[in-house]
């Protein structure tokens, strides 16, 4: 049986906690008795490419990308766009162990004709894909750092981040965020930001590209290795 903590949590109290960057943290140094001296947070990263020059081109209303799977929810925000007439893209490679989710997907995709199903595609294709999308949503019930959310982000996308992950720690208000559980709050997040009509907040992606890019991001990730082969 698992120890408890020092606040009395067991493990599934706990696991809560993993859904931001710095608790998972805590959670590792706990678990894997690391001093906090000895780790340290260190993000996901993008790629240098032309997916992430701004254009005017959105003639995809709203795409997901990920594996298709219960986990990533798609199923529930294909259910609150049914029946808009949106053109909608679903990109990711199927789990074959959960052929009756996948089997659901299909059925709305079917009764949709302006949804789309493209299976697995090269990254570069995916975020091509982005580029031309309006809004990204990932109402998953459970994520760490999604790069997927960054990327989307970095593409020019409205994003729609789930609850239960760590975007937030690193866009923080200027994206939305929905809870995966309520078909109200997926619905009424994707209305919100496919009736804005405003510009993207050129200056915000602008900075959040400069912070995460593999090119500046490297250079912190060498002095990391540095720092610990010198102790």
């Amino acid at each position: 049986m698992r120890k408890r903590n020092a606040a009395g949590s067991n493990a599934r109290e706990r696991r809560p906690r993993t859904r931001n960057l710095r608790a998972s943290r805590n959670w590792c140094a706990e678990d894997y008795r690391i001093k906090p001296p000895r780790h340290e947070i260190f993000p996901n990263g993008l790629e240098e490419v032309a997916a992430y020059s701004l254009t005017e081109t959105r003639d995809i209303d709203v795409i997901m990308t990920g594996r298709v799977e219960s986990r990533k929810n798609q199923v529930a925000v294909l259910k609150a766009l049914a029946g808009t007439g949106l053109k909608v893209c679903v990109v990711g490679a199927e789990n074959q162990s959960h052929q009756r989710y996948i089997a659901e997907l299909r059925d709305i995709l079917a009764a949709n004709p302006s949804f789309e199903f493209l299976g697995p595609k090269p990254h570069a294709e995916t975020l091509a894909l982005m580029s031309r999308s309006r809004v990204y949503i990932s109402a998953s019930w459970l994520e760490v750092m999604s790069l997927s959310d960054l990327e989307a982000f970095g593409a020019g996308c409205r994003v729609i981040a789930s609850r239960h992950g760590s975007t937030h720690e690193v866009l923080g208000h200027l994206i939305r965020y929905v809870r995966p559980g309520s078909a109200d709050d997926i619905r009424a997040a994707l209305d919100g930001e496919l009736s804005k009509r405003d510009p993207i907040d050129v200056q915000a992606r602008h900075t959040v590209l400069k912070r995460y890019l593999w090119s500046n991001l490297g250079e912190q990730l060498l002095q990391i290795y540095r720092r610990e082969l010198s102790a």
